[in-house]
């Protein structure tokens, strides 16, 4: 498959991501990650692990916008070699600023996230 195409794809995903947490659409959120996924950071300063449940309930639970409200997030790059890929993304979620890690995986065809880890700005910086 094409570069162009992979890119593509992999936006897709990311797009579930990115609209799953931030309208806390917990099955889409769900649907952009590997069930073994692994969600880590400091949140807040605390070091936090994360299911994909855990993570969609949470999100879930705390969404402050609603489908079709706009929101501030962004594809920095995409790295792909093969059937593995690694994306930086930058997301604004409950007022906070996040940068994003996404460890990708194409499984039986689709681009999953197979791991996230994270880093929460202070409030001043963004």
């Amino acid at each position: 498959m094409e570069a162009a195409q992979e890119k593509e794809d992999i936006s897709a995903t990311i797009q579930d991501y990115f609209c799953g947490m931030i309208y806390g659409d917990a099955p889409r959120l769900k649907r952009a990650f590997h069930e073994r996924a692994q969600i880590i950071g400091f949140f807040p300063g605390e070091l936090s692990f994360e299911t994909p449940d855990e993570f969609a309930e949470f999100c879930a639970a705390e969404a402050d916008l609603t489908e079709g409200d706009p929101f501030v997030a962004r594809i920095e790059s995409i790295d792909i070699t093969g059937n593995a890929a690694i994306a930086k993304v930058v997301n604004q979620v409950l007022g906070d600023w996040f940068t994003d890690y996404l460890s990708l995986l194409k499984i039986e065809g689709r681009w999953i996230i197979v791991n996230k880890h994270y880093h929460l700005h202070p409030r001043a910086e963004s």
